[in-house]
């Protein structure tokens, strides 16, 4: 007889010759525009559909879908583990169109390619004019790797399920139904071009573009532990990101510019915001951010049912000239605001435009460390500001798709250096560099800084 300890050891390692096993026998399927239903959905006699090839894949198998146009509604409900995984990829070097023509889905709120099984990779293809949604990523663990959304009538890619990963995607044209002058559906809606949305947590948006949407660019709404990182968004019609309902929500390394190439809504820079208070903002970080232009190149609002800025870390942005028209840089609206950190950023403004606008008072809300390019209104003043010019490299062009970071970096007398304050959680620079224990202030840090030791941290909050 067995002994318990021997059985427990005995099972695992039948287990782990099973899984070895089933990725060894793990099949690769093919679509191709060309194929048969009734191929074997074989490298030789593709099947003509994606949802064909689709119904036949287990934990491990890999569907290649050939170059072509496939007009059909696409629902993936199969999944795979952790350790093997299910993955629909374009083939190399193929364009693959999934052209939902403005047509399909046919029902309301559908979806052209939906995603809801879990521990699923749908990479390397393009999803295109939908009459909803794109791409959703429904299930837990899945990715959307090297995908295009383009012109969809709402949101270009939707993620709702937990854990899952956006990355290195292409978001454009997005939330048609909100076009100006009013397109197929008329007026209205506030879809984004890619967000994290209804729910989900731990998702991460990463080292995507999303440009010229109708709507927000990238966004997070009722939803916890999103991480929005190394994405760039430009010329998105209402705000290129916005954060709402959202708890402990991580914005950081990412770029947010405007150019004349899109007249929108508010045309905004980073917007932090509470529509349904479900749940209540709070416990995010904005950090090392770089925002050039647009009305508003940070704003914080508050919604019908209050709130306020709770527990939120904003430091270390580079935030430059909101456009002539704004009414300020920097905007925080009334709210309850606890607990709040506002430190370490740059805020140059060239024109009239002032710096910063508060409603409501800044009880909450501790300023210090920052660097103006103009004297704030007095109740923004914190300890240890500086003001005056930045003196940014601005190297580089500025049209649309052609900003990189290195337009924001700070030159070599620039007197941001060394006056920034230690934060625990901003110890690298946009660029991932180091901080070190004399930081820049802004996004930048820049190399070979060094000075003298700083005055202890007494930061106050002003009420």
């Amino acid at each position: 007889m067995f002994k318990p300890k021997i059985t427990v050891i005995l099972l695992i390692f039948i287990f782990d010759v099973l899984l070895s096993s089933r990725s060894i026998l793990a099949a690769t399927y093919y679509v191709a525009a060309n194929g048969n239903n009734g191929n074997p959905c074989s490298l030789a006699q593709p099947c003509a559909t994606i949802i064909k090839g689709a119904s036949l894949l287990v934990a491990g198998d890999m569907l290649y879908i050939r170059g072509g146009t496939y007009n059909e509604t696409v629902e993936i409900a199969k999944s795979g583990t952790a350790s093997i995984p299910i993955t629909i990829s374009g083939y190399p070097g193929e364009t693959v169109v999934v052209d939902g023509q403005d047509t399909i889905p046919a029902s309301d709120w559908g979806t052209l390619f939906r995603i809801s099984g879990n521990y699923v990779v749908v990479r390397d293809l393009t999803v295109q004019r939908s009459k909803w949604i794109g791409l959703e990523l429904e299930g837990q663990y899945d990715q959307a790797i090297n995908v295009k959304s383009y012109e969809n009538m709402e949101t270009g890619i939707l993620v709702r399920g937990n854990y899952s990963i956006v990355d290195g995607c292409e978001i454009r044209g997005n939330a048609k139904r909100n076009q100006r002058p009013g397109g197929p559906y008329g007026a209205g809606g506030w879809a984004s071009g890619l967000s994290a949305a209804r729910h989900p947590q731990h998702v991460t948006l990463r080292n995507n573009k999303s440009w010229n949407n109708w709507g927000e660019g990238i966004s997070t709404f009722e939803a916890e532990y999103t991480t929005i990182e190394g994405n760039i968004a430009w010329d998105n019609w209402s705000t290129n990101y916005y954060i709402s309902d959202t708890k402990y929500t991580i914005v950081q390394r990412n770029i947010s510019y405007w150019t004349s190439s899109m007249t929108g809504s508010m045309n905004g820079g980073i917007w932090l915001g509470d529509e349904t208070y479900n749940p209540a903002s709070s416990d995010n970080k904005i950090i090392n951010n770089f925002v050039k232009g647009g009305d508003r190149c940070f704003y914080s609002w508050i919604g019908a049912n209050g709130g306020g800025l709770v527990n939120v870390l904003i430091a270390n942005n580079t935030f430059v000239n909101s456009n002539p028209a704004s009414e300020s840089n920097v905007k925080i609206l009334a709210g309850t605001h606890r607990n709040t950190i506002f430190k370490n950023n740059i805020m140059e403004q060239d024109d009239s435009v002032p710096a910063i606008n508060i409603e409501g008072g800044t009880s909450g809300i501790t300023f210090g460390y920052n660097l103006w390019s103009k004297t704030p209104l007095g109740y923004a003043s914190g300890i240890n500001d500086v003001i005056g010019d930045p003196k940014l490299t601005k190297s580089g062009p500025t049209g649309p798709g052609l900003l990189t970071p290195d337009w924001f970096k700070i030159s070599a007398n620039s007197p941001a250096k060394d006056k920034a304050d230690v934060i625990a959680e901003v110890s690298e620079d946009f660029f991932r560099n180091p901080r070190g224990p004399y930081p820049d202030i802004g996004g930048h840090e820049y190399a070979g800084s060094g000075g003298p030791p700083k005055p202890p941290t007494n930061l106050r909050i002003i009420n």
